[in-house]
C-alpha cells in the first residue's frame, strides 16, 4: 500500500501563508505551512525501493551539487513531484535533510526539564511514556507529518543497509536526523545522546507509537485486500450519505445514522498496546556503547 495515500486532508495545508501553532512550552509558534509537494514528496519515501546493487552506505551530498538542486527545484515546481528510479538515494537522504533543516524551529521543541528525565540506559516503557507526550502535544497536521518523516527515515536505513549492517544505517541516521527533530540536542553531548534515544525509538517503532494519532482506521499490517476493502467500505458510506441527502431535500423523511465527518473514523483506532512491543534491550542501546 502506498504511504502517498496516507495523507490525510485534515493535515493538508494549502497556501505559502505561515499557520500559528500552540505548542506546550511556548506561547506561539510561527509554523510555515508546508505545500502538498513536500507531504507527497516525504510520503513517496516511505515506498522508496533501490535496486541492491545501486545501495551505499547512508551520507549526504553536497547541497549545491547539480542532483540535489534539480530535486530540490523538482519539488518547488511540481505538486506530486517523482522520484526518477535512477536517482542516487543519498541525493534523496540530502535533499531531505536540507527541507527538514529548515523547518522552523525543528519538529520538537525539547527545551523542557522533562527531557532531563531520559537517560541513555532508560527502560523501553520510559521512552516510549516520553515519545507518546511529544506526540500527543503535536498539532494534528504535525503528527501525521512527523510520522511519514520517521517512516521515510526507516525505510531509507533498510534501503542502505545492504553495503552494510543495519546498526551502521541506524547510526548514520541519528547522526544526520537527530539535530533535524531536536534542534536543541546539539547544545551538548549527553543530551545529544538522550535524542539519539528517543530518535531511534521514533523510527524504528513509528508504526506503533504513532498509531494512536493518525486518525485513521488504518493497520500497518493490512494486506493490500484489506486496504481496499476499507477504501470500498468509505466510498459506499460516501454513496449511502449522497442518498439520503437527496432524500432529505426532496421532503421524504429518513432517519441519519451517520455523517460525513465520521468517514475517517469507521474503525476506532485502538490505543498504544505495551504488549505488542517486544524489542531487544540491547539493541536500542547501540549508539551508546
Amino acid at each position: 500500500m502506498s504511504h502517498a495515500l496516507l495523507i490525510s486532508r485534515r493535515g493538508r495545508l494549502h497556501g505559502d501563508a505561515p499557520v500559528t501553532v500552540p505548542f506546550p512550552s511556548h506561547t506561539m509558534l510561527e509554523v510555515p505551512a508546508e505545500p502538498l509537494s513536500l507531504q507527497y514528496f516525504v510520503a513517496s519515501l516511505c515506498d522508496l525501493r533501490v535496486d541492491p546493487e545501486e545501495r551505499r552506505p547512508l551520507g549526504l551530498r553536497y547541497a549545491r551539487t547539480p542532483e540535489v538542486q534539480k530535486l530540490i527545484s523538482k519539488l518547488q515546481r511540481s505538486k506530486f513531484p517523482q522520484i526518477p528510479k535512477t536517482t542516487d538515494p543519498n541525493v534523496v537522504v540530502s535533499v531531505l535533510k536540507e527541507i527538514l533543516s529548515d523547518f522552523p524551529g525543528g519538529v520538537f521543541r525539547d527545551e523542557g526539564e522533562e527531557f532531563i528525565s531520559i537517560r541513555p540506559d532508560s527502560s523501553l516503557e520510559i521512552v516510549l511514556t516520553y515519545v507518546n507526550t511529544l506526540i500527543q502535544n503535536l498539532p494534528c497536521f504535525l503528527s501525521q507529518f512527523t510520522y511519514l518523516v520517521c517512516r521515510c527515515l526507516r525505510n531509507l536505513v533498510f534501503q542502505t543497509a545492504s553495503t552494510s549492517t543495519t546498526t551502521d544505517s541506524y547510526t548514520d541516521m541519528l547522526l544526520l536526523f537527530t539535530p533535524v527533530l531536536f534542534p536543541s540536542s546539539s547544545a551538548d553531548v549527553s543530551r545529544f545522546l538522550r535524542a539519539t534515544r528517543i530518535t531511534l525509538v521514533l523510527v524504528d517503532l513509528c508504526d506503533t507509537v504513532f498509531k494512536p494519532y493518525l486518525g485513521v482506521s488504518w493497520d500497518p499490517d493490512d494486506s493490500d485486500d484489506d486496504f481496499f476493502r476499507h477504501v470500498v467500505l468509505n466510498l459506499t458510506h460516501l454513496a449511502n450519505w449522497f442518498d439520503d441527502s437527496d432524500l432529505s431535500s426532496s421532503g421524504e423523511s429518513t432517519e441519519r445514522t451517520s455523517d460525513y465527518g465520521s468517514l475517517e473514523t469507521l474503525e476506532e483506532v485502538p490505543g498504544l498496546d505495551p504488549a505488542a512491543v517486544r524489542p531487544n534491550n540491547d539493541y536500542y542501546q547501540f549508539s551508546f556503547e
